[in-house]
């Protein structure tokens, strides 16, 4: 839901023949961190480390808040804010000019990062430039394409290098031929396994563990004939089976797509009967229910956001600010005042509070889960971190569907693309354990409250869903259980990942404010979901399109929420 103003704002604040302009003490708070993400305590300031605000924009408005979509722009007002000396999170400065007639704010700010999207999360802020008047529609906050022009360490990486080459070693394989004789795909003895083989024309995992691991499969395959019962092979047969074993070798490492920053489950091929090759899949069709390459971003970034009115007083209260924000607000006698240009100080009502929301996961697990063999399998989960013990299935990735271009409010922008979020997990420096596993690691909360719950959870940074809208996650792990399983689209090899999805529902047991009922992700919100996983059943050996709504369920996930931060903090 956009907001619109409570009145319209006026072409221009000042009158230009007068020249007026305020320059009081203007300060604003910044709320403390509630929750956690995934990535490191100190950036995420769950320690308590506020890590400071490195970039802010203060813009001015006439009318009062919650200012418009399509509000005029005034200038950004020039100042150095810098932090008050007994608070981390309070900002003032003694040299801005305002312009009289100003009402109230729209305020960005964002604390110090680095430029990896993987650990700070990214979004690119668009501020208007240049000639004409501009409205706040023309501010908008874009998540980042993971695969794109300047990629994390220069250039953008070439798919052909790796994609290209996985494709090509599967089809020498799939066209091996003898010195003299035909395809293997054109005897009866090899047809069933090279049918096999190519996944009768559907896509294939082809990240290099996957190509790897499905060409040894089918070495061994190979190595097994002739079976008990069967005649010798032929001699025709013989140097058939031994042009595909010298095709597989042992395989190929090219480390795709991790050359381009994507997850495994990204890599796909797929057998053209026209052309008798694999062919590299980059994009969603009908056919190939796949995420195109460009869907994928990083999680998004710390922002913080206030659309407020205003207080003034004619007196500086700079020495006695101190204890909460309530208290530096009651000493400002003006409430939702107008800048005149006789203000000595002038306060930012609202705090800034989070843009951006946040989704926290806890698993319940069952300790067996079946695969979908005709007999099924049943594998025992052990969570890794007994001495000695490798976990079963470590999480290494979330996967969060629902994300678009921000407006100015930090709410979705019609009609842009559906961006997918992918927040990698790793190990523990310390131990070398997996951060996370499928096993007794996750724990729901008895009570969703940071301050009560002990359990740890995977964390994702979110924007902010669109209204009446679900949203699809999927979760990565790795197979380390010892033994190949049969996942929904094919075998799940051992060391290979594969892909667990769900739904988050808007119908969900919500106990926020009514406003937010009607959607899954909120800015200054945590959804809390709690994720069941029973079965292996539906596993998924490659990522597959999280918009496609004939995805087969894996795990249930029943979402709650809570607000993230208190308008009022202490300073």
């Amino acid at each position: 839901m956009v907001l619109t103003a409570l009145a319209g704002c006026r072409d221009y604040v000042d009158d230009p023949a007068d020249g007026k302009a305020s320059g009081p003490s203007l300060a604003f708070c910044v709320s403390t961190n509630r929750g956690a993400t995934r990535m490191s305590d100190n950036v995420t300031q769950v320690d308590g480390t506020f890590r400071d605000i490195a970039e802010w924009y203060i813009l001015p408005f006439d009318c009062d808040a919650p200012v418009g979509i399509d509000e005029f722009l005034q200038p950004a007002v020039e100042t150095v804010v810098i932090p008050y000396e007994s608070t981390l999170n309070y900002y003032d400065d003694h040299s801005p000019d305002i312009p009289t007639g100003t009402k109230s704010f729209i305020c960005y700010a964002r604390p110090q990062s680095v430029d990896n999207g993987f650990i700070y999360g990214s979004l690119t802020a668009s501020f208007p430039t240049g000639e004409g008047r501009k409205t706040t529609a023309d501010i908008t906050f874009s998540p980042e394409e993971i695969y794109k022009e300047k990629a994390i360490g220069g250039t953008k990486p070439s798919i052909a290098t790796g994609a290209t080459a996985i494709a090509s070693y599967l089809t020498a394989i799939a066209k091996a031929t003898p010195e003299e004789g035909s395809a293997w795909y054109e005897t009866d003895l090899f047809r069933g396994l090279f049918l096999k083989f190519v996944n009768k024309g559907h896509v294939i995992a082809a990240s290099d563990t996957s190509a790897t691991k499905w060409a040894l499969w089918l070495k061994q395959e190979l190595i097994g004939l002739p079976k008990e019962g069967m005649p010798e092979l032929t001699e025709a047969e013989s140097n058939m089976k031994t042009a595909i074993l010298t095709a597989i070798g042992d395989g190929i490492s090219n480390d795709y797509p991790s050359t381009i920053f994507l997850p495994e489950g990204a890599a796909v091929v797929e057998w053209n009967t026209s052309t008798n090759a694999f062919e590299v899949q980059v994009e969603t069709t009908i056919e190939a229910n796949i995420n195109s390459l460009d869907r994928f971003i990083y999680p998004a970034e710390l922002w913080y956001y206030t659309n407020s009115n205003i207080k003034t007083s004619s007196s500086t209260w700079l020495e006695e600010f101190s204890g909460t924000w309530d208290e530096v607000l009651e000493k400002h006698e003006n409430d939702n005042a107008t800048v005149n240009g006789g203000e000595a100080s002038i306060v930012i009502k609202t705090p800034l509070n989070y843009a951006v929301g946040l989704l926290k996961i806890a698993m319940v697990v069952s300790s067996t889960l079946t695969d979908a063999s005709e007999t099924p399998k049943e594998i025992t989960l052990k969570d890794g971190k007994t001495a000695g013990e490798e976990a079963t299935f470590p999480l290494s990735a979330v996967f969060v569907s629902g994300q678009h271009t921000q407006n100015f409010d930090f709410t979705p922008k019609e009609n842009t693309d559906e961006k997918i979020i992918y927040d990698m997990y790793g190990k523990d420096p310390e131990t070398g354990k997996p951060l996370f596993t499928m096993g007794t690691a996750l724990r729901p909360p008895s009570s969703p409250t940071p301050e009560s719950n002990p359990t740890v959870f995977t964390n994702t940074l979110v924007l902010q869903t669109k209204d009446e809208t679900n949203v699809r996650i999927a979760l990565e792990f790795t197979n380390n259980s010892g033994e190949d399983f049969e996942g929904a689209n094919g075998t799940v090899f051992q060391g290979t990942k594969f892909y667990l999805v769900g739904t988050i529902e808007v119908k969900g047991g919500h106990t926020g404010d009514e406003e937010f009922k009607n959607r899954v992700f909120t800015k200054d919100r945590i959804t809390w979901g709690t994720v069941t996983i029973s079965s292996l059943q539906q596993a998924y050996t490659y990522l597959p399109d999280l918009l496609d709504p004939r995805l087969e369920i894996g795990i249930r996930l029943v979402p709650d929420w809570i607000q993230a931060t208190t308008t009022n903090v202490p300073l």
